[in-house]
């Protein structure tokens, strides 16, 4: 399918940004117009499983995989190049795995659903498109720290540009924390609920 195809392609992306990135300036101006296309990917791949009528479970799998591997790569680089503070992706990892693993045990028997306001803060196309705003913006910026630190080009009060990086930082993991409080507080009533009643074990 061409959208399991472009998300593997965002994938292999990410891992020659991080690869190549810093290698050499001119390489490195290529290299934050991959960021931009690399989340820029991330609106199309959906977009053509729709058009083409080819969603599937497996699809939607392998687009939160990408997501995941994407988001937790770019943050792991930058806070090795201290570019931002260890703690963000810390903090962005360990709700990855709550969210993931609450969810899939909660709703494993197919027949939980999440409820009207954890499908806004989490499924609704204003939601994913805010958080991935939010990601392309944020990494693009601290992209752009690590380039003009580079290419040694000067710029006054270096120190509030960088700070701007970490706010932006904080931001947008204060959008994945609060995208990822419904998924915790609905599995957790169903896991509840579960055990309360046997026979809703599987």
């Amino acid at each position: 399918m061409l959208a399991n195809s472009i998300t593997l392609l965002r994938v292999l992306l990410t891992f020659l940004v991080i690869s190549l990135f810093q290698r050499n300036v001119y390489v490195d101006i290529i290299i934050l117009g991959t960021i931009a296309l690399i989340f820029a990917l991330d609106a199309v791949d959906g977009y053509v499983a729709r058009q083409r009528n080819k969603t599937s479970d497996i699809g939607a799998m392998l687009d939160v995989v990408g997501d995941r591997i994407i988001e937790n790569t770019f943050w792991i680089y930058f806070a090795v190049h201290k570019i931002i503070p260890l703690w963000i992706p810390v903090t962005v990892l360990a709700r990855s795995i709550l969210t993931d693993n609450v969810k899939s045990h909660a709703m494993r028997d197919n027949t939980r659903q999440l409820s009207a306001w954890a499908r806004v803060l989490t499924q609704s196309r204003l939601s994913r498109g805010s958080y991935g705003c939010a990601k392309a913006l944020t990494f693009l910026y601290l992209g752009g720290v690590m380039f003009l630190k580079q290419a040694n080009v000067p710029f006054g009060r270096s120190h509030h540009f960088e700070l701007a990086g970490v706010i932006f930082s904080i931001v947008t993991v204060a959008i994945c924390l609060i995208r990822g409080l419904p998924v915790v507080v609905d599995g957790w009533h169903s896991l509840n609920s579960n055990q309360s009643n046997p026979s809703n074990l599987p």
